[in-house]
Parts: structure tokens; C-alpha cells; sequence
């Protein structure tokens, strides 16, 4: 069912932006334990990674966030980013928001960090595969219907010929590389079938288009294409395109640059996501921002700019380079 909810701001924000990896994991756990609600937006972009963080994140996020977990798509959300939506109670996309399939990715025979593929690999045996059946069907008639041979002989010399074309090509066929491909879209199916048990959010036979019914790893699934996936997929509401305009101004949804991982607190979303000209200045000293609390409790008292709190707090989000040098410090 796809539609648009109605809007609310009681739930904890959780922003992750870059490659799905270990390190965003035990970030990503610290932050949890933050949480303030049972409710979780979790804004995702990211170009994929380890599968095995990408599970570890999607349990860590289904602990801490029982009631509901919204998965917002930004912009890419590609193969482990894919895999983290299955643990979602819905899923809402962007106009610019796209899922890719579940694609493992295999390392490349003689190259140092380096992998390929593993929709390449599968789709090129199937070529193989169906050019061998039609050649040798081809090759069968042609000699029953222009030689006179019986079928027998036929069959004989029609297995011959197409060996003597295709035996090359198979001989670079590495049985190791077959094994592993076949390793990694188990662990596909195993990581998906486990979090869709969540919330039964995919379709049927949906986890198997994912991880084996897509051409390459770049296809697009986008909101339309998603909705043929998962049962609950929608529009982003207001709130959720405020806060979208704000992270992208800030730079925080920039899947190919440096990692962030950060939870807003329900208060924290409240004050960013509020209608301009609410004002609210009974606490100006509050940061909207948490991890700029601590640098700014001992600070002395300053009064407010006369804007409204909306924008007090966006001004005090930073951007994705103040987070990245205050995380390295």
C-alpha cells in the first residue's frame, strides 16, 4: 500500500550517511543508547558495503526502536542499505530516493581491494548457460533436417561441435568463485529472511527478486519499483521534508562523503522540525544540536537571534565538516 501518513514528531532521529561498515555499526550502537522513544526515523544513504554490518545495524536499531522503525531514502540506498529497509515498518522514498537489489559482492581474481560484482557473475553463467541450449537445439535440427542423419548420430556429433565452441570459455569457469557466489547469496536470503520477520514488510517472493531478479547492481528501484517490493511504501510528510532540507543543506546525506552516524533525541527533532514563527524562547540556552551541549554548557548565557526556534535550530545542526572534525578530535 502506498500512501502518505499523517505527520508526527514523537520519535528519535537517527542520520546515517556513507558506506555500511563495522565501524558504523559500534557507532551506530553508542548512539542507540541515546534513544528517548520507541519510535525511530532512521534517514539512510549510502552506497552499500559489508552485509554483515548492515544486519548487525538493522538488529541494533529493531532493539532500541521496538515500536516502529521508518526508513527514509533520501537519496541512494544501495545492496546492505537495501537490506537495512527490510527491518523497517515502512518505507519512505524521495523523489531522488532510490533502493538498489541485494548484490554481493565477490573479490576480483588477482586484484588487491578490488570486487566485482556478484549479479555480473550470475548473469553471465545464464548466458552461457541459455546459449548453450539454444546452440545445441539449433545445431540438432540443422543436421536431422539437412543430413538425413538419425537422431542418434545427430545427438553424437551436435554434443561434439557445441563442446568444441564452449569448452574454452568454460575452462576459465573458476569452481572456487562459483562456491563463494553461491556463499553470499545464501547470506542474502538468511540476513533478509530473518529481519523481514519484524514486520513482514516484503512482499512474497519479493527477497528473491531482490537478491537474484535484478541485472546489475546499479538497477534503480525507485518508489514506484519499491512499492512492487514491500507492502508499506510511501511519500515523505512534511515533517520528514523538513528535515530532509535541513541534513541537505547541513551536507549530512551525502552518501559518498565521510561517514556520520547521529541520533537527535524526540525533543531535539521537535525544535528543527516546528512551524517558523513558533517561538518558543523560554529556554534559549538548549542546543538543538546534542553533541554540541557539552562545548556550550559552560559558555555564558547569550540572548537569541529573533527568528523562530525552527530555524535557532537548524542554524545549530553544523555541517557535515564541524561533525567530522569534532568526531576526530
Amino acid at each position: 500500500m502506498t500512501g502518505t501518513s499523517e505527520a508526527a514528531s514523537d520519535f528519535d532521529l537517527v542520520v546515517y550517511s556513507g558506506e555500511i561498515n563495522r565501524q558504523g555499526y559500534l557507532q551506530l550502537s553508542a548512539e542507540c543508547e541515546k534513544a528517548t522513544s520507541d519510535n525511530c526515523t532512521l534517514i539512510l544513504t549510502t552506497f552499500g558495503g559489508d552485509p554483515h554490518a548492515g544486519f548487525r545495524i538493522a538488529r541494533c536499531l529493531r532493539h532500541h526502536f521496538k515500536k516502529k522503525l521508518t526508513v527514509y531514502v533520501t537519496d541512494h540506498c544501495k545492496s546492505a542499505g537495501t537490506l537495512i529497509c527490510i527491518a523497517g515498518n515502512e518505507l519512505v522514498i524521495d523523489d531522488r530516493g532510490e533502493l538498489g537489489p541485494l548484490d554481493v559482492q565477490v573479490q576480483k581474481t588477482n586484484e588487491i581491494l578490488e570486487n566485482s560484482s556478484g549479479l555480473e557473475v550470475s548473469e553471465s553463467l545464464n548466458f552461457l548457460q541459455s546459449r548453450v541450449e539454444g546452440d545445441t537445439r539449433a545445431m540438432l535440427l540443422k543436421l536431422r533436417q539437412r543430413t538425413g542423419l538419425s537422431t542418434k548420430m545427430a545427438s553424437v556429433m551436435t554434443a561434439e561441435i557445441v563442446t568444441g565452441l564452449f569448452a574454452a570459455i568454460y575452462a576459465q569457469v573458476d569452481p572456487l568463485k562459483i562456491g563463494e557466489l553461491q556463499r553470499a547469496i545464501r547470506i542474502a536470503f538468511e540476513y533478509g529472511q530473518r529481519l523481514n520477520e519484524y514486520t513482514h514488510n516484503l512482499r512474497a517472493d519479493a527477497l528473491g527478486s531482490l537478491v537474484l531478479g535484478y541485472p546489475s547492481h546499479s538497477f534503480v528501484i525507485d518508489r514506484k519499483e519499491a512499492g512492487l517490493l514491500f507492502h508499506h511504501v510511501r511519500h515523505p510528510n512534511p515533517i520528514e521534508l523538513k528535515l530532509r532540507d535541513m541534513m541537505r543543506r547541513a551536507g549530512w546525506v551525502d552518501p559518498a562523503a565521510a561517514q556520520i552516524v547521529q541520533l537527535f533525541d524526540g525533543e531535539t527533532v521537535k525544535k528543527l522540525t516546528q512551524p517558523d514563527g513558533a517561538a518558543s524562547h523560554d529556554n534559549p540556552s538548549v542546543d538543538a544540536d546534542p553533541s554540541r551541549q557539552d562545548r556550550q554548557s559552560n559558555q555564558p548565557e547569550a540572548s537569541e537571534p529573533r527568528e523562530s526556534d525552527g530555524s535557532v535550530a537548524e542554524s545549530r545542526l553544523g555541517n557535515r565538516s564541524d561533525y567530522s572534525k569534532g568526531a576526530a578530535a
